[in-house]
């Protein structure tokens, strides 16, 4: 996921609207990783620079792509979980 504050928090935010993670009530914009409470699916939380998320793609099972990325990397949008 995203490292910059802004786009983790709105990553984290992502993963709890799925029902991945659980975060510390009322964090909101303001969260980091330390605000997860709950991860029932062991989700190992890897922070890098945004625009390398694209690249890690091959390496790992979930990746959390601000849309601008995504749409460089030649992603499609509609295969996206969310």
């Amino acid at each position: 996921m995203p490292s910059d504050a802004t786009n983790e928090a709105r990553a984290l935010l992502l993963l709890q609207d799925e029902g991945l993670i659980t975060l510390t009530d009322g964090v909101g914009l303001s969260a980091t990783a330390n605000d997860i409470v709950d991860n029932p699916y062991n989700i190992e939380i890897v922070e890098t620079e945004a625009a390398s998320v694209p690249r890690m793609l091959q390496d790992v099972d979930l990746a959390v792509i601000n849309g601008n990325y995504a749409l460089g990397a030649g992603l499609d949008p509609s295969t996206a979980l969310a």
